[in-house]
């Protein structure tokens, strides 16, 4: 069975209505739930897992392609290096920007996961709430050297106890800017002074903030922030790690002195042109994103609810509380797997949760963290939407989403 450059007569593709589902995404065709009558795919669906992985901006495609194919190291002295170094630090200015920061103190990651997990390195106990990425509390539990500070029912970290564990003799700790799950924006601007106050170190993992809010990190002293590229519009495989001037960590890969010798391995060029155009489009057009976030949540609800009026959204309602386009949903009674897999039939993308933990038989550690009810827990999912939903998709992510609820509690 062959797939590499099928586009000619001479290909081997598989048979049968459902070989023609998986050809149709294979090949970036128009795809959608099956047609039970022909056994075709549908010509659309609609994406609302947005919090998992972005589409990749048109622009940011267009800027990476004529380095997909070059021969390009940063590191060599001939042209074709220093053309490779130039399109490199051009990139780190643009990310530089989405910081507020200098591009010197920018290092290029494979990703978040890594930058984050670059951040955590060091000795003694950190602090960091339970509702933190994987990739922040996974490398403290294998150290232990984890602190868990508490979180309340609407999602935001508490200070109080992150201000006892320092003075208690953490040196460092963790707060994201905002959930993955809730969508719940963390206090972590007020986390930064206190830690500055006790002499402590901040990570910040911004990657769900990233194009949605001002970052600013360059204000505070001893402090990191992480964010990936395909989060933003940006590739896959690429992220960065924003390390203040005086904040020392060591180096998670170790070889030759690429990123000012704090990441080892050739950099990966096409993918960092990629995520310094994603960062230049997300900061220049981050307020025109947010209004069309806010209406694209706006509408969903309106049609999710006009089937489902006991819809519950988990985290704060306070305005300005949650980052727009992110919905921690309920719709009581109902198993969220179940209801998730009966949307995506019928064309909708959505998730139980964060794509980091899908798959694995435990309930979402986020929600947990809240202290929602296991029941309550298995019976929530996730929307997750992009300033490029089309309005009339929003909507109708909604409706198919209000029709599932009302065949799956006996309705029609």
């Amino acid at each position: 069975m062959c797939f590499s450059g099928c586009t000619g007569e001479s290909a081997v593709l598989p048979q049968g209505p459902r070989a023609a589902y998986n050809h149709a995404i294979v090949f970036g065709q128009p795809r959608g739930s099956l047609d039970r009558a022909s056994g075709k795919p549908t010509p659309m669906r609609i994406y609302c897992d947005h919090n998992a992985t972005t589409p990749m901006e048109p622009r940011v495609r267009s800027a990476m392609e004529p380095w997909l194919s070059a021969a390009a190291n940063a590191s060599s002295l001939h042209a074709e290096g220093r053309a490779a170094r130039r399109a490199l630090e051009d990139a780190r200015e643009d990310v530089a920007a989405l910081f507020a920061a200098e591009p010197r103190d920018v290092v290029f990651t494979s990703g978040a996961t890594e930058a984050n997990n670059m951040a955590m390195g060091g000795e003694g106990p950190t602090a960091a709430s339970g509702i933190e990425h994987p990739s922040v509390l996974e490398p403290l539990r294998r150290k232990q050297r984890l602190r868990t500070l508490a979180t309340g029912r609407d999602g935001v970290v508490c200070l109080a106890d992150l201000e006892v564990a320092l003075k208690e003799g953490c040196r460092a700790a963790a707060v994201m800017a905002t959930n993955n799950e809730t969508g719940v924006r963390q206090p972590w601007r007020s986390a930064a002074a206190l830690c500055a106050a006790q002499g402590a170190r901040l990570h910040v993992d911004a990657v769900q903030e990233a194009g949605k809010g001002e970052l600013c990190c360059a204000a505070f002293p001893g402090f990191t922030m992480a964010i990936s590229g395909h989060k933003l519009g940006g590739p896959q495989g690429i992220g960065a790690l924003w390390i203040a001037p005086e904040t020392r960590i060591p180096p998670l890969l170790l070889g030759g002195a690429q990123e000012r010798m704090r990441r080892a391995g050739t950099e990966n060029i096409a993918a960092a042109v990629g995520l310094g155009v994603a960062c230049r489009i997300a900061r220049v057009e981050r307020e025109e994103r947010t209004l069309r976030l806010e209406q694209r949540e706006a509408l969903f609800l309106v049609a999710a609810r006009a089937a489902a009026q006991d819809l519950q959204i988990h985290g704060t309602q306070q305005p300005g509380g949650r980052a727009p386009g992110t919905l921690s949903l309920r719709v009581p009674g109902l198993l969220a797997e179940t209801l998730v897999i009966a949307c995506d039939l019928e064309g909708l993308a959505l998730s139980v949760g964060s794509a980091c933990s899908s798959g694995a038989a435990r309930p979402s550690h986020v929600l947990d963290t809240m202290g929602l009810a296991a029941g309550v827990v298995v019976e929530s999912l996730r929307v997750s939407l992009s300033a490029s939903t089309p309005e009339a998709e929003a909507t109708r992510a909604g409706e198919i989403f209000g029709r599932m609820v009302n065949r799956m509690r006996g309705q029609r």
